[in-house]
């Protein structure tokens, strides 16, 4: 099980330059479409695939959004299920990113 931590968009970035991240983009396939932080892989709420972040978690540390960080943060237990130490909620999601002048893909 990983042990949750909400980070910053600035503890993101220098978490960045230690190690390898993937961005996992919990809202719904539409709202990644309409909007998303690049690299950021779509795997929405509804399709919750513990398998495939097991795979992922193996390779980089995963850092969950969604909008306001108000669905990541209320589904932290599910997540905590993957198998590693660590990972992570981006505090504010989307509109925390965007807040911070940070771009994204329209």
């Amino acid at each position: 099980m990983a042990k949750m931590f909400e980070i910053t968009v600035n503890q993101l970035q220098e978490l960045a330059q230690e190690r390898p991240l993937q961005l996992i983009d919990i809202r719904e396939p539409h709202e990644h479409a309409a909007e998303n932080i690049a690299g950021a892989i779509s795997m929405p709420l509804s399709a919750f695939d513990l398998a495939r972040l097991n795979q992922l978690a193996q390779e980089k540390s995963l850092v969950f959004h969604c909008l306001s960080g108000m669905r990541t943060m209320n589904n932290a237990a599910l997540f905590a299920q993957v198998d590693t130490d660590e990972a992570f909620i981006l505090s504010g999601g989307l509109n925390g990113w965007k807040a911070r002048g940070m771009l994204t893909n329209k």
